[in-house]
């Protein structure tokens, strides 16, 4: 998928800084305290800790604290959190207060002013600041201090993804079944992308995992052509600008390298960056020149990985929608040939701005990745330095370089000016623009919105900025698509940080200046959905599959890309989330080389995080957002229990035409959109451990149904199989998507817990009859009609009536009348509506006695005998002898329709009708008009009636 392009450092596969202390995270000011001595100050030789308080923090606080309800959401029921609430607003208040508290005992234990760099009191309660060895072991032992962590020892892997979702604990053997660490050695992972950059050091011959010139790590080949399933174009490297292929490789598998490589990254001094998997093979299939890739290159890379023998696939494009057709159909052969294949799942733009039901790549054997965030952004800092001390919220702000703004590249803006044009704080043209020399030499701070983030800079810039930082008016990230604006250095910040410079600016525009941090790493709130990830529910004829299948990191990716986009990029998208699994994925097979690409998929599925947030950062993700969670591999490799699945039940499951139903495939997922009173499922798990293992089955469900498992506990020996009904029970109509997932524990604690999502839409199979009463009816051939036709009763007296057949709960429906009885009209009240879970009764027909009214006109130019007219089709007939009025004998009911056709020619003339039809409306009818010609002189006419022409 395209992505968000960010040449900058807030990382992406991870930040984990390994063996180094987290420097240069500058003092926040602080309120005083009594027993504080000093102005806040970070304690000499300190790092960075976070201190985590006894009290819950707003997502989990589930009551307890005198005075204080409930917070926690129930994720099981799909509940949200709401920071609104009064609740919520009285316990972060609570919480904020209690931090006060826990800093001035924290002051006066140490003997100064602590300075802290940030408070947390979603997840949470607590601070992170700078402390010395001495200070964390005398804050530990305060009461309502729960504990005191490094905040600042991480390691850079492709920045903070692989760590993240776990991928350190499989390398250093901490969670592998035998205690041996794997970094993919032996692996094989195929990008299918825009290219390769050879002489990057995330590709370089790494002898530490094997590689040498004869066996190198990257293999690259160019798909623009190709000759018996192998590509044999002359070109393999990306082209200029266009990293992408790079930027996936390195999250997928680039080597362990650090700030002494050549070139080198911008990261902390010690640290290091890697792939998921960086002992991996790479074997690079270049199908993209630009943005736009050919369908025939990536069929001709497909079929070149197969030959190739590559393990796993990353394919961060996008397709799919039509699985058995597109390439998906592809994938499927090399899932079967037994490689794993991970796919993006998308991402919005301008043609389709909201994700919702988009996902792409929805073949069932493919594992469909959404995007998330992970916990830590390291980039370029900025801070007020003045006047006086800013407040904290101004300082040690991280950045987000624009597109266009080098990811490497250092700010020089210390000491500079710091602006805001207040009359115009967007920037954007039709508001007034801004004044030339409004940012003369000095650093212009606008907010998002209304207009592009070109059109601000340009403005700004044309206003004499020499650097541009826009606030975000939202929460999340700010990832700005720079392209053709000027050269000048643009970054984005945080809506908090935003608003709080520009609100500090804005009272101090005189004299405020900024200050420089090259490089910076911050905590940030992992596991939000980012706003640009393509979601379910996957659309028909695929309801009743789930997908996306997982999430993984995919927002602000530093990693490797090509030389003319700076070596090093950050990026934002599926595109990025995909090569995290991809990677997972090598992990996994190098661990158990015996499991199928479709048991590595369950294995991924089912050890997956749950708990995660959509975008705004508080409202609980759901199973048609992330699929089963955000991917963690030490767990993956450590499960008990895989599902597989074979390519012909695959094949056989295509909804056009197939013979297998795709809520019947094994696969660790369990939906059907039309559960009627019960709806079951069958799968079959395998015992993946080495010894004999015990499961018991337990569901978690909204409250709208029930779920249940057959047996409900097992005992497998090892590689035993066991196959399980699940079933689900609606307690009441569901006309939203209801959520659940059912977990496999085993009892022995021999395997991390295992999960499996429920998803259904239903009706508990009770049905309900539809009815009311009559009123007014004398005359006899009323016939009531209840949606449609699909049922009809006649109704001969007055008094209650009831369809025969009832109706689901949540079914529609609507009473109409199909005939009126003679000589009356029947009108029907509260005719329509849905089944809420009980009989109708209140239809209401009422009938009243039909005024009757003629239908007539005039003929004229009749020559000749013989002619006859017709009303309603024959219903009667009238011969007209002469020229003059006619009026047929029999009249009609008021409301009822009319039609006046020719039914026999005169015998020398030939006539026709003008306005022959329409409703009879309270009055008679005189105006239709019948005109005859000579049969000589009409021959280009067409006389309306069954004889025409006789």
């Amino acid at each position: 998928m395209k992505p968000v392009r960010l040449k900058s450092l807030s990382l992406a596969t991870g930040l984990a800084l390994a063996s180094v202390a987290m420097q240069g995270i500058a003092a926040f000011a602080a309120p005083a305290h009594a027993g504080a001595t000093a102005a806040a100050t970070p304690a000499a030789a300190s790092e960075v800790y976070i201190i985590t308080f006894a009290e819950a923090g707003l997502l989990n606080y589930e009551g307890g604290v005198s005075g204080f309800a409930r917070t926690a959401p129930d994720a099981a029921r799909g509940q949200r959190l709401d920071r609104d609430t009064l609740a919520a607003r009285s316990y972060e208040a609570y919480l904020a207060a209690q931090r006060e508290l826990h800093r001035g005992a924290i002051e006066v234990r140490i003997g100064r002013r602590l300075a802290t760099s940030h408070s947390y009191g979603i997840t949470f309660n607590g601070i992170a600041a700078a402390l010395d060895a001495a200070e964390v072991a005398a804050i530990a032992t305060l009461p309502g201090v729960e504990s005191v962590r490094p905040a600042g020892v991480y390691h850079l892997d492709t920045y903070r993804g692989p760590a993240f979702i776990g991928a350190d604990q499989v390398w250093n053997g901490h969670s592998t079944p035998n205690l041996v660490g794997n970094r993919g050695e032996g692996i094989k992972v195929g990008i299918i992308d825009s290219g390769s950059n050879a002489t990057h050091p995330s590709f370089a011959n790494d002898p530490t995992c094997g590689f040498s010139v004869l066996a190198p790590k990257l293999v690259a080949v160019d798909c623009s052509g190709s000759s018996g399933g192998l590509c044999n174009g002359s070109v393999p490297e990306a082209n200029p600008g266009n990293g992408h292929g790079v930027h996936t490789a390195g999250t997928v598998a680039g080597n362990t390298i650090d700030n002494t490589a050549t070139p080198p990254p911008a990261l902390l001094a010690g640290t290091t960056m890697s792939g998921v998997a960086p002992c991996a093979k790479i074997y690079s299939y270049k199908v993209c020149e630009t943005n736009s890739c050919s369908g025939a290159a990536i069929a001709a890379a497909t079929e070149n990985a197969i030959a190739d023998g590559v393990d796993v696939i990353n394919f961060s494009i996008s397709g799919g929608t039509s699985p058995w057709i597109d390439n998906d159909r592809a994938f499927l052969d090399a899932v079967g040939a037994g490689t794993f294949v991970a796919a993006s799942a998308g991402n919005t733009s301008v043609g389709v701005p909201d994700p919702v039901a988009q996902v792409n790549h929805r073949g069932p054997w493919v594992l469909t990745v959404a995007a998330s965030t992970h916990d830590q952004i390291v980039g370029p800092g900025f801070s007020l330095s003045g006047p006086g001390t800013p407040p904290p919220l101004t300082r040690q702000v991280a950045l987000s370089p624009g597109s266009t703004t080098q990811a490497s590249s250092t700010p020089t803006w210390a000491g500079k000016p710091v602006k805001t044009y207040p009359a115009n704080i967007e920037g954007c043209t039709a508001a007034g623009g801004i004044p030339a020399g409004t940012f003369s030499g000095s650093v212009a701070v606008l907010r998002r919105g209304t207009c592009t983030f070109v059109e601000k800079i340009s403005n700004a810039f044309g206003a004499g900025a020499d650097m541009v930082v826009i606030g975000n008016n939202q929460f999340g990230s700010l990832n700005m698509d720079t392209t053709d604006a000027p050269a000048v250095p643009a970054y984005g910040m945080s809506q908090a940080n935003g608003d709080a410079i520009i609100a500090f600016v804005g009272a101090h525009s005189a004299d405020s200046t900024a200050d420089v941090v090259p490089i910076l790493a911050t905590e940030r709130q992992g596991d939000v959905l980012a706003s640009f990830s393509f979601r379910g529910p996957t659309p028909a004829p695929l309801a009743d599959l789930t997908k996306p299948d997982v999430t993984a990191p995919g927002v602000d990716i530093y990693a490797a890309s090509d030389a003319d986009s700076g070596q090093y990029e950050r990026m934002s998208g599926t595109s990025m989330s995909g090569p995290h699994v991809a990677g997972a994925a090598a992990l996994v097979k190098a661990v158990h080389p015996d499991w199928t690409p479709v048991e590595i998929r369950s294995a991924l599925m089912m050890s997956a995080k749950l708990a995660g947030f959509r975008e705004d950062g508080t409202s609980a993700w759901s199973i048609d957002d992330t699929g089963s969670g955000r991917v963690q591999v030490d767990q993956a490799v450590l499960a008990g229990l895989t599902m597989d699945e074979t390519k012909a039940n695959f094949i056989a499951a295509n909804p056009a035409g197939g013979s297998l139903d795709v809520k019947q495939l094994n696969l660790p997922s369990l939906r059907n959109m039309a559960c009627h009173a019960a709806c079951t499922w069958t799968r079959t798990v395998r015992n993946r451990l080495a010894t004999n293992g015990s499961w018991a089955i337990t569901g978690i469900t909204d409250p709208a149904f029930t779920v249940g498992a057959s047996p409900a506990s097992f005992t497998l020996a090892p590689g035993a199989e066991q196959t399980i009904t699940f079933s689900a029970t609606p307690l009441t109509a569901i006309g939203a998507v209801a959520f659940g997932n059912v977990f496999l524990t085993e009892t022995g604690n021999a395997s991390p817990p295992q999960h499996i999502t429920v998803a259904i839409k239903g009706d508990t199979g009770a049905t309900y009859t539809v009815g009311g009463t009559v009123g007014g009816l004398v005359g006899s051939g009323l016939v009531l009609s209840l949606n449609g036709g699909a049922q009809s009763l006649a109704v001969a007296a007055n008094g209650s009536f009831v369809f025969p057949n009832g109706l689901p709960g949540g079914a529609t429906y609507a009473v109409t009348v199909d005939a009126q009885p003679e000589g009356q009209v029947c009108s029907v009240a509260n005719g329509s509506g849905t089944i809420a879970g009980a009989n109708v009764d209140n239809v209401s027909v009422t009938c009243v006695v039909a005024l009757n009214y003629t239908v007539g006109g005039t003929v004229s130019n009749l020559i000749g005998n013989g002619l006859v007219l017709s009303l309603n089709d024959g219903a009667q007939l009238l011969p007209i002898a002469a020229n003059g009025a006619f009026t047929f004998p029999v009249a009609l009911i008021d409301g009822s329709s009319y039609f006046v056709s020719i039914d026999t020619q005169p015998s020398v003339s030939t006539c026709f009708v003008a306005n022959a039809m329409g409703m009879i409306a309270g009055a008679d009818v005189d105006n239709v008009m019948v005109f005859c010609h000579d049969r000589i002189f009409a021959d280009d006419f067409e006389a309306l009636g069954r004889h025409a022409g006789h």
